[in-house]
């Protein structure tokens, strides 16, 4: 994601984080869904004013499938 992400910037295609979110989101395998859904509703209870930035949650998104593939 981070690479297409890229790829659509270089071509000067605009993209919200609401709509990299949603991507991200559309991406993220069913066994993952509820860990990403869970961070960024506990981003938006301690920081209501922001949003998680979408490059930190794919980051947190792939630890986590990391650690649960290493189980």
């Amino acid at each position: 994601m981070h690479v297409k992400h890229k790829e659509l910037v270089a071509i000067r295609v605009i993209m919200t984080d609401k709509d990299y979110q949603s991507a991200i989101l559309k991406s993220v395998p069913e066994e993952m869904l509820k860990f990403a859904l869970d961070l960024l509703t506990a981003s938006c209870i301690f920081q209501p004013a922001s949003s998680i930035n979408p490059d930190l949650l794919i980051d947190h998104i792939s630890e986590e499938a990391d650690c649960l593939s290493a189980q």
